[in-house]
């Protein structure tokens, strides 16, 4: 009986070091390195990540799409024959090519492309998806929570049972590790572990879409994963807030990096098309020096209040808007150095007393004067049920559709190929379309008889027409000469504004302010011939 022999031992795996002139002789590069002994753990091919992989000859034959991943080899064998194969099957071409080069041409092949290491990818399935995400952390001012936020953004309404603000919820009060990382500035810490869904909800806020618009629309396309996430129907109105929150934020590091800034407080109207009653709010915005050129930043839009004292209102505003600056920055009212204003602006008068000295009031004219023109322009539009704009908006309407289908000859024989469209009631937006309606007023008559249309406007319709038209055209001239900015001086708009109630009264025939005498006698309709008074009896026509 034969002795039994003791197995074989295994041949030791062949261990072929990288060496350095590897690089230039097949193109890698070394991407990873021992940190006990820097010994090479990784190389890279310099051809997939300077130019990918080239195409396929045998694509259609193939079941699987080739991999477009760059190519990695690991040590501590670093064969050539491996990179030869690689080379000559993925990049035939470019590697016939460098192999005819110098050696000092084939060390500058590469240009300025980047070595990168391969990154570990891990497989996630959804019920990891959401776990495996990482949370975003925003660190914030005491104040532009609280005050900004808490006290002058957010609604009385918008709390919850137990009494706080609904972002309560999601910023956690202040602890030692936050306090560190952000020099002792930051009070709050807001976490948000849905980054998709709130990446959504930005991207859906910075298109103009309401909270309530924003929840409605992350609802069906991120249900699941809020249903992983929260029950709370609150959470995109909450992550909304956040976004406010960090915006502010990053506004008052700009205000405390700069040494000055400006203001800007203008009355707008924001009456919707139909309604008679103004809509007034003062805008509030910041102009400061940030990335190399001045920009404009929006503040506040606040609501105005028309009934009672207007310099009470102003301080209110004022007061309002200093409270909310002040969260921001504390000193702000020793960098403001300049605040664009109303002519008689209260807001700006309360500025004025408030800022230190230096301080310069620059005042415009140009929203008064848009104010009562717009009044006057609504007047028109929207009296006895805005017969004159329902007029306005069917034969626009109808018109277009004439010139549309090649209905309109009468338009086409006196060269007008086209209808202006209007979405904006604003009077300066309005002059060129009436413009266009009475230099057309000819071939549209005659259109909309030969074709009997029932949207055709009575006589007074144009009538009115040409009023506003005589109206707006004289004063869009002086609006623009206020819209001129530094170019116009303080001291020539109120004489701007005088040579447009002259040019007024000689164009309308309007006369005023009258004596006491005419007013009566316009009151008794006694000696005043065609003339007719204003309501309160201080102009005639």
């Amino acid at each position: 009986m034969t002795e039994a022999q003791p197995p074989a031992r295994k041949r030791p795996k062949r261990v072929v070091p990288f060496l350095k002139a590897h690089e230039v002789l097949y193109g890698v590069r070394v991407v990873e390195r021992d940190p006990q002994n820097s010994a090479v753990k990784s190389v890279l091919c310099m051809f997939c990540a300077a130019f990918g992989r080239e195409d396929d000859p045998l694509a259609t034959a193939r079941q699987r799409a080739r991999t477009q991943k760059p190519k990695y080899w690991g040590g501590p064998c670093f064969r050539t024959d491996n990179y030869k194969s690689h080379l000559t099957m993925m990049h035939p071409v470019r590697w016939k090519e460098y192999q005819d080069l110098t050696p000092e041409a084939k060390q500058s092949y590469f240009g300025v492309v980047r070595a990168l290491p391969k990154r570990e990818q891990p497989r996630r399935s959804l019920d990891n998806a959401v776990s495996t995400q990482k949370a975003l952390v925003f660190l914030l001012d005491r104040d532009v929570v609280d005050v900004a936020l808490g006290e002058v953004l957010f609604r009385v309404e918008d709390v919850d049972d137990g009494g706080s603000p609904l972002f309560e919820t999601t910023l956690d009060r202040v602890d030692m590790q936050d306090q560190q990382r952000s020099d002792g500035t930051a009070e709050y810490r807001a976490v948000v572990r849905s980054v998709e869904l709130f990446q959504k909800v930005v991207t859906l806020l910075s298109a103009g879409l309401s909270f309530d618009q924003a929840a409605a629309v992350c609802q069906p396309q991120l249900s699941q994963q809020i249903s992983r996430i929260s029950d709370d129907g609150n959470r995109v109105a909450r992550m909304a807030r956040v976004v406010v929150g960090t915006n502010l934020q990053a506004l008052s590091r700009v205000m405390q990096r700069s040494w000055a800034f400006s203001l800007s407080l203008h009355t707008i109207d924001r009456r919707r098309p139909g309604e008679t009653e103004p809509h007034l709010f003062i805008d509030v915005r910041l102009r400061a020096y940030c990335s190399g050129k001045i920009k404009v930043f929006h503040l506040l839009t606040l609501p105005v209040t028309t009934q009672g004292d207007p310099s009470t209102t102003g301080e209110i505003l004022f007061d309002t808007t200093n409270k909310f600056i002040l969260a921001l920055h504390k000193r702000w009212l020793w960098k403001v150095i300049g605040c664009s204003t109303e002519l008689a602006g209260a807001t700006g008068s309360a500025a004025d007393l408030a800022a230190v000295a230096g301080f310069v009031r620059v005042s415009s004219g140009r929203p008064s004067l848009d104010v009562l023109l717009q009044r006057f322009f609504d007047s028109v539009l929207f009296a006895d049920g805005a017969e004159w704009h329902g007029h306005f908006t069917n034969l626009l309407a109808y018109l277009q559709r004439q010139v549309s289908a090649g209905n309109a000859e009468e338009l086409s024989a006196a060269s007008v190929t086209s209808c202006p469209r209007i979405a904006d009631m604003s009077w300066w937006k309005l002059i060129e379309v009436l413009r266009w309606l009475d230099n057309a007023r000819v071939p549209i008559q005659r259109l909309l008889s030969r074709r009997n249309a029932t949207v055709t406007p009575p006589a007074v319709w144009w009538l009115n027409l040409k009023i506003m038209l005589e109206v707006g055209s004289i004063a869009v001239k002086t609006r623009a000469g206020l819209q001129g900015g530094y170019t116009t001086l303080m001291s020539q708009q109120p004489q701007r504004i005088s040579m447009l109630r002259l040019a007024l009264s000689e164009d309308v025939g309007v006369e005023g302010p009258l004596p006491e005498f005419q007013r009566a006698a316009l009151r008794d309709h006694s000696g005043v011939g065609d003339k007719i008074a204003s309501d309160d009896g201080m102009f005639a026509v």
